[in-house]
């Protein structure tokens, strides 16, 4: 039986009328007697499971402990099984329920002051796995001046704040704190090796591709052991692929691939599978990408790992063909992910799928399921994700102009172009190029389109304007 099917209450306004029927000191006792009762029935590989409910009792039984001795000790068991319950959460990647709980430890009166800082570390490494950038950013901030005298600790936060920023795109406060993480004297081997592969992907953001290789490189070459050889090689894979050396790329994910299975680490699997799809994918192979894809799928399903399956599902739907059938199994498929992106907080990811959902949705002309979308993409990208704030506007430009409205498009689009420029997107630049172009054409402006043509001939070769409503 599951812990949360444990009780007899249908729902929690019934166990509260019912425990009012009690006495403080009684419900207390009796919340202690539940404790003893199940610590004694379960068995010890159990335990995790139901431990979220055994802290529960504990701190229920310590409201109404008979002398400071008993509270001591219960404030301890309760600290104890949220350790517990964090570990097996985190087992099963439910970062909410490990969030919940060290939320619950960082207010605990029994916790010791120097573990403070530790904690404030974990929840900042959770909020970055989740994805809720700004949250960590802020959280890895705030703990700063509790880890100063740690330097490892310091180095864990100083990574958490790298990849923050590299992943809001704030490429000069990811570098600098990277390079006073890699700095720190006395830190163990692992943050350094998180930092160094942030700073890798900073420089490669940033243009210095080459210089991002030779630094992967040199982590491969100081490696130790397969764990860190597999680390190493699964970071120069994507940049070998942003350089363009595909086949070399190929190789180091394969390899890198090759060590995670020889190590059974699943979770490495599914991240090494998932470059090579988007390898794959920017080389035309999409068979073999929806292949990788489908295989890191079950992978990240068999481990739980609900991010990943989440990436997976998100990267199949963008896969498929702009088929009739294609669009309905990639609607599907974006659903599915949107489903469990909110289900792990992930809300970079979610605004990733919900702009790929708009995208299926202005192909299949629902367009009013498109612009409610685009309306959640734009609201909760200016929310927590500002970097993805272009893309949902250029989203619903995309809206205006499926829908027949040229000059609303035009409008909207030439208010974004200046910022499109400035971002030079390999992809989005010219396809609202395209777009512009197609908008003066269908309100009568020949010579403005042809100009707009002329200059998508200049930047990337001749291309039709793209086709609309009208």
């Amino acid at each position: 039986m599951h812990a949360e099917q444990a009780y007899l209450f249908r729902h929690a306004l019934l166990r509260d009328a019912a425990y009012q029927l009690y006495a403080p000191g009684d419900l207390s006792l009796l919340h202690g007697m539940a404790l003893d009762l199940l610590r004694e029935l379960l068995p010890p590989e159990r335990l995790p499971e139901y431990a979220t409910e055994l802290a529960w009792h504990a701190r229920a039984a310590r409201a109404g402990a008979p002398d400071d001795f008993t509270r001591e000790h219960l404030g301890r068991v309760e600290l104890e099984y949220l350790e517990l319950a964090i570990g097996h959460a985190y087992g099963r990647f439910r970062h909410n329920d490990c969030l919940a709980a060290l939320d619950k430890i960082l207010a605990h009166d029994a916790l010791p002051a120097g573990q403070h800082g530790l904690h404030l570390c974990r929840k900042a490494d959770l909020l970055l796995e989740s994805g809720r950038t700004r949250q960590a950013l802020e959280t890895a901030q705030g703990a700063l001046a509790d880890c100063r005298s740690d330097p490892t600790q310091v180095a864990r936060l100083l990574h958490v704040i790298a990849a923050c920023h590299e992943t809001l795109s704030e490429f000069a406060q990811a570098e600098a704190a990277c390079l006073e993480g890699l700095n720190l004297p006395g830190t163990n081997r692992e943050p350094l090796r998180k930092l160094r592969g942030v700073y890798c992907m900073t420089l490669t953001q940033t243009g210095r591709a080459e210089l991002a290789i030779r630094q992967a490189q040199q982590l491969l070459e100081n490696s130790e052991n397969d764990a860190e050889r597999a680390f190493a090689l699964q970071l120069l894979g994507p940049i070998l692929d942003r350089a363009r050396r595909f086949d070399e790329s190929a190789a180091a994910s394969s390899q890198a691939f090759a060590l995670h299975e020889h190590a059974n680490n699943l979770p490495g699997q599914t991240v090494t599978l998932i470059n090579l799809g988007v390898l794959a994918s920017r080389r035309g192979q999409t068979d073999m990408a929806r292949a990788h894809y489908n295989r890191a799928l079950q992978l990240a399903r068999l481990t739980g790992h609900r991010r990943q399956e989440a990436l997976c599902l998100n990267n199949l739907a963008a896969t498929l063909p702009d088929t009739p059938q294609g669009c309905a199994e990639s609607e599907v498929l974006y659903q599915q992910a949107l489903t469990v992106t909110r289900e792990v907080g992930d809300r970079r990811r979610e605004v990733f799928v919900l702009n790929g959902l708009t995208d299926v949705c202005v192909t299949t002309g629902k367009l009013d399921q498109a612009r409610l979308h685009s309306a959640d993409a734009l609201q909760l990208s200016r929310a927590a994700v500002p970097d993805q704030e272009l893309a949902a506007r250029y989203q619903a430009v995309r809206i205006e102009f499926h829908a027949g409205h040229f000059e609303a498009a035009r409008a909207a689009l030439a208010s974004l172009m200046p910022v499109l420029r400035n971002e030079n997107h390999p992809a989005r630049l010219p396809h609202a190029m395209k777009t512009m172009a197609a908008c003066l054409e269908r309100i009568g402006d020949h010579h403005g389109a042809k100009e707009w043509l002329a200059e998508i001939q200049r930047l990337s070769g001749t291309v039709a304007p793209e086709k609309g409503k009208g």
